[in-house]
């Protein structure tokens, strides 16, 4: 009896893990076609065309520290639905994203070309970083605790590698430089030799091995310079 449980849940890890060989190619395949769709994928949407259990969650969040983010809007991009707030002074975000499960997302921006992205996805840490970009990922973090883990983020980069936070310009297009940082990293991965079977890589190991791993552990580590 347990011999065939064993076995049944052998195959079973057996058949998605081939699955998981022939999808992550294919979908990487698409990053291309992405590249030149990016502009049009981003869709302002009406809160009320938000996802019930999104908009619930968050009314129920706990958003202390949050007083000097205004709303910025509500937008669909490909499958997800999410929700942005930035800084009224600061170049700073921070989004609630349903993709599947409903995540937390914060960004910073700072005055030398670096970026801070703290995220409770999983998938933040799927691709390789380009140069200058910090990613960290907490899955399963609540707002709250990810919103002391970014800024114990930027502590850090402030005091060990001299970065200030760059103030929003009066009349920058936010949104325009939005898509242009996914047009980047989309442009970044496809750059890569054989960026569609070194996804595999990425899916086992990259992404798992820097989960749950803070910017300053990641340098600690050598997985960033």
């Amino acid at each position: 009896m347990i011999l065939s449980i064993l076995e049944g849940v052998c195959t079973i890890l057996f058949l998605v893990t081939v699955l998981i060989l022939i999808t992550v190619p294919l979908s990487l395949n698409r990053l291309k076609s992405r590249r030149e769709e990016i502009e049009d994928a981003f869709v302002r949407i009406n809160e009320n065309q938000l996802p019930p259990d999104l908009a619930e969650y968050i009314h129920n969040a706990n958003w202390k520290g949050h007083e000097a983010y205004d709303f910025f809007g509500a937008f669909s991009y490909d499958v997800a639905k999410m929700i942005l707030w930035k800084h009224r002074e600061l170049d700073k975000t921070f989004a609630v994203i349903k993709a599947g499960k409903i995540h937390v997302g914060y960004e910073t921006y700072f005055d030398d070309g670096t970026y801070l992205n703290t995220s409770a996805s999983g998938d933040t840490t799927f691709f390789p970083p380009m140069e200058g970009q910090y990613k960290e990922s907490f899955p399963g973090a609540s707002s709250e605790e990810l919103f002391e883990k970014h800024e114990e983020s930027i502590k850090f980069l402030r005091q060990t590698k001299g970065c200030n936070i760059r103030k929003m310009k009066e009349g920058e297009d936010f949104l325009e430089r939005m898509i242009k940082d996914e047009k980047a990293q989309l442009e970044h991965v496809c750059s890569i030799p054989l960026f569609q079977f070194r996804g595999i890589y990425w899916f086992f190991v990259t992404r798992v091995v820097r989960r749950n791993v803070s910017i300053k552990e990641q340098f600690e580590r050598g997985l960033l310079r």
